[in-house]
């Protein structure tokens, strides 16, 4: 008899992961549509890998005829129930955009992420 899952419960904890990851991703855009990218531009695409720790991204800047990609990694730290997030890197398609984040943003921790969160939703 042909099994209707796959084999182990790896499809479980995917399926698990996924429906965990939907609403964050969509906290995570929402959060930083509102605090950097709605000024200089918008978000044609956002995908947040938990496993790996990173957020990549594709915006279009205002004014310009071509996107931008972002790829971010990130670390998250738990202090007694305050949960922050911490860029750790950043590289984008644009060397100069890269040098820049080095230079002034990288590296850089949001506070309290689960207030945050609870602000958006």
């Amino acid at each position: 008899m042909t099994a209707i899952f796959p084999k182990g419960r790896t499809w479980l904890k995917r399926m698990g992961k996924s429906i965990v990851a939907a609403p964050a991703q969509k906290a995570v855009r929402i959060y930083l549509e509102r605090k950097f990218i709605r000024r200089y531009g918008e978000f044609m695409d956002l995908h947040v890998d938990s496993e790996r720790k990173t957020i990549s991204a594709t915006v279009l800047p205002k004014g310009e005829l071509q996107s931008i990609e972002i790829t971010a990694k990130y670390k998250m730290q738990n202090d007694n129930g305050r949960l922050s997030v911490t860029i750790t890197s950043v590289k984008t398609s644009r060397e100069w955009l890269t040098i820049l984040a080095d230079d002034y943003f990288i590296p850089h921790t949001f506070d309290d992420v689960s207030r945050i969160v609870k602000s958006i939703l």
